[in-house]
């Protein structure tokens, strides 16, 4: 499952009966569930974060574990693409260092899921002269172990559960992609399909996998689940097609169906209650997207003509909007933890909400941020409630309370000049230092094989310290650079920010 027991979720063997369509009871929630944002309860005390740089500016698709260990993926912009692939590796987060994870001999690899036991689920290319893949697991203990039945033509992974598990599909040859399970006593066992195709999203602790598989008849796909070998169709209001995106410990699962007028609608199944609606506007396009240990779901909703709006749904209060200030602008949900915790984008700022404080920026909870330093999205949280979120510095793991002899945290890096061959750039950015007593020092490395010491001026205190770096450069012949920037104070602690720069005689492109 995608909300992870790694978060929190208890676990739940042995479920045989799945739902046999009694409905009503479900169909009669919908009926109250309301669209207006609850009164909240008394405000906590506000949490503030402390910064881990995780990455620099390319990457994306990160998990988070109760250990706040973090898998996600990283690119080389200034790498050639090899055949059709181009330089995605999956890296890990254990709570100290960033490790690079291999590949299965290609270039490529892509994580999917990771659990609290450090266990990562993935997708690695097995050559750089062939587009095949196969899913892997990797963990500190036996590295990264290939997933794939002999023969097997490619596979690739999704999701894994507490105790290891993985799902995703495998293609055999001549045959249609199929979902599979994969457990270290049963190796890849493929769970079949309705007809010609199938693919497992996620999957519980039970062992319980969905997805969706291709009606029989070459019907349009719908949602399925794998409580055994085979595969069963969910009931979905007799929409055309449909999916099921994620399963928790309980046996619930989210997802939607397209309706006869071409709109999703957001749908949960439970155990013997058949299938809900989440009560969304029909005239919508509606998907469910996770589901916590409690049945709390996360997703999104759009009207014809409009961005997307998340929402939060429970069976107490049905779906709450993520109402955005400006009514043009996109709001996303991203990932939920089992306390109730969501995080996600609203106005291109990263948020976390909760029914009692309601949307709160995490743009104003960082402690010691410099101005310039923006998150724009929240992308994970554990039930420890660390967050993992994008920013305009890259990835950055933000993590409740504080700690002494925190890093400085730097903003990111602006470049004036034109990137021409033998021109001269100017470079700089700020920083800030909670350690009011720290002293610093910064170093620039250009990409081209040449560093030069920063400049550091301009301090500042507001309860730290902190201050700016400087710094110019010529490059000598076109190219792809990534200029990096490493601010270290005097405890040795240190962050590293970087910036994308392509010299070329005809165009000029920086970008951060």
């Amino acid at each position: 499952m995608q909300i992870r027991t790694a978060r929190g979720a208890q676990h739940r063997s042995g479920l045989t009966r799945w739902w046999p369509g009694a409905a009503g009871v479900f169909i009669a929630l919908a009926a109250s569930a309301t669209a207006a944002l609850a009164s909240p309860g008394p405000a906590p005390a506000q949490t503030t974060y402390r910064v881990v740089q995780l990455s620099t500016i390319w990457a994306y698709g990160p998990d988070i574990n109760a250990k706040g260990q973090v898998a996600f993926n990283e690119y080389d912009p200034t790498k050639a693409p090899s055949l059709n692939w181009s330089s995605e590796r999956a890296k890990f987060y254990d709570g100290n260092v960033v490790r690079d994870l291999g590949t299965l001999g290609g270039p490529v690899a892509t994580i999917a899921a990771l659990n609290d036991a450090g266990q990562v689920a993935g997708t690695s290319s097995i050559s750089s002269t062939s587009n095949d893949t196969h899913a892997f697991r990797w963990s500190k203990e036996t590295g990264m172990i290939k997933l794939a039945p002999p023969g097997a033509a490619s596979s690739s992974a999704s999701d894994i559960n507490s105790r290891g598990w993985v799902t995703g599909s495998v293609r055999l040859p001549n045959q249609w992609g199929h979902a599979f399970r994969w457990t270290p006593r049963t190796g890849m066992v493929d769970r079949g399909a309705l007809d010609n195709g199938s693919y497992g999203a996620a999957l519980n602790d039970a062992g319980t996998v969905v997805g969706e598989s291709a009606g029989r008849h070459s019907e349009p796909r719908v949602a399925v689940a794998w409580p055994g070998l085979a595969p069963v169709a969910l009931e979905t209001f007799g929409t055309s097609y449909s999916a099921a995106s994620d399963i928790n410990n309980a046996g619930q699962v989210v997802g939607h169906g397209v309706s006869p007028h071409s709109s999703e609608i957001a749908l949960l199944w439970a155990p013997n209650k058949g299938v809900l609606d989440l009560g969304l506007p029909r005239a919508n396009s509606s998907i469910a997207e996770k589901i916590n240990a409690n049945g709390l779901v996360i997703g999104f909703t759009r009207a014809p003509g409009s961005p997307a709006r998340g929402f939060v749904w429970s069976r107490e209060n049905g779906p709450v909007l993520i109402h955005p200030t400006d009514p043009g602008a996109e709001t996303r949900t991203r990932d939920l933890n089992n306390p109730g915790q969501v995080v996600g984008s609203l106005n291109g700022r990263a948020f976390v909400w909760t029914r009692a404080e309601g949307v709160v920026d995490l743009n104003t909870r960082i402690l010691g941020a410099p101005p310039e330093l923006v998150l724009h999205e929240a992308s994970a949280i554990s039930d420890n409630g660390s967050i993992v979120a994008e920013g305009n510095t890259g990835l950055l793991l933000l993590v409740p309370g504080t700690v002494p002899h925190q890093p400085p945290l730097a903003g990111p890096v602006k470049m004036t000049g034109t990137p021409r061959a033998n021109a001269l750039l100017s470079f700089s950015a700020s920083f800030r230092d909670v350690d009011v007593r720290d002293r610093h020092k910064a170093a620039w490395s250009w990409g081209d094989g040449s560093e030069t010491i920063g400049t550091v001026s301009g301090a500042r205190s507001n309860g730290g310290s902190g201050g700016s770096v400087s710094g110019q450069h010529a490059y000598a012949r076109d190219g792809t650079y990534v200029v990096r920037l490493t601010v270290t104070d005097s405890s040795g602690k240190c962050t590293t920010v970087a910036h994308l720069v392509v010299v070329s005689a005809t165009a000029a492109v920086g970008g951060g």
